[in-house]
């Protein structure tokens, strides 16, 4: 259980970290307003959307692992 806490949350944190330092690198530290989406976007958003999709019903079925397999693919994304 440690571990995949770990992993898991070392995977988002990541993310999280990378996204942050990525936007104060590059806009003063502040998100700028959205332009257009790119179909690159709309991709990448349809499959967040869906995985959370997936890992919320693996929850409701008490599939822990596969839920937490789901929830890394997409921080992985």
């Amino acid at each position: 259980m440690r571990r995949n806490n770990d992993e898991l949350v070392a995977t988002w944190g990541n993310l999280a970290n990378r996204v942050l330092a990525f936007a104060y690198r590059n806009w003063d530290g502040r998100v700028p307003e959205p332009g257009a989406l790119r179909p690159e976007d709309l991709e990448i958003i349809a499959t967040v959307e869906a995985g959370f999709g997936s890992a919320g019903e693996h929850l409701q079925a008490v599939r822990l692992r596969a839920a937490l397999g789901e929830a890394l693919r997409l921080a992985a994304r």
